[in-house]
């Protein structure tokens, strides 16, 4: 009996989201393994060595597989499962399937992060909310 998929990441991660979209839209059922950051869990030696050696989230777990990397995770879904969300295969398709993840990671992905840090998680990160991690209205604006 195959293994149902394991997810190790956060919920409130964008790339841990990224990946449970694509589980969801290929409807396939996972177990999401909740890593707590703020604890250092996805630092520690066991995560490292087990899971992603550069101790971030996702990372994901099925039968014979370990991948981490959100985009590898996703590649990996949609090519092993096929459906809707399967690459094309004409080189003019691919070429523009590349080129648009290369505008997503490269100029969407960036400026994303860095809002959703500054407005939604910045205050979290530190003990307590002083000055210096209130969000940066520059980068809200």
């Amino acid at each position: 009996m195959p293994l149902i998929p394991k997810i190790y990441g956060s919920i409130s991660s964008t790339c841990t989201q990224r990946v449970l979209i694509v589980l969801e839209e290929l409807g396939i059922d996972y177990e999401l393994i909740s890593i707590n950051m703020r604890a250092g869990v996805h630092k520690s030696p066991s995560y490292l060595s087990e899971h992603n050696p550069f101790g971030v989230i996702p990372a994901y777990q099925d039968t014979d597989t370990k991948i981490f990397e959100s985009r590898a995770i996703c590649q990996y879904l949609t090519v092993k499962h096929g459906g809707h969300l399967t690459p094309p295969s004409d080189p003019v398709q691919v070429a523009g399937f590349y080129q648009a993840a290369s505008v997503e990671y490269s100029y969407f992905d960036p400026p994303f992060k860095q809002l959703a840090y500054e407005s939604l998680f910045k205050r979290f990160v530190e003990s307590e909310f002083t000055w210096h991690n209130r969000p940066n209205s520059e980068w809200v604006v």
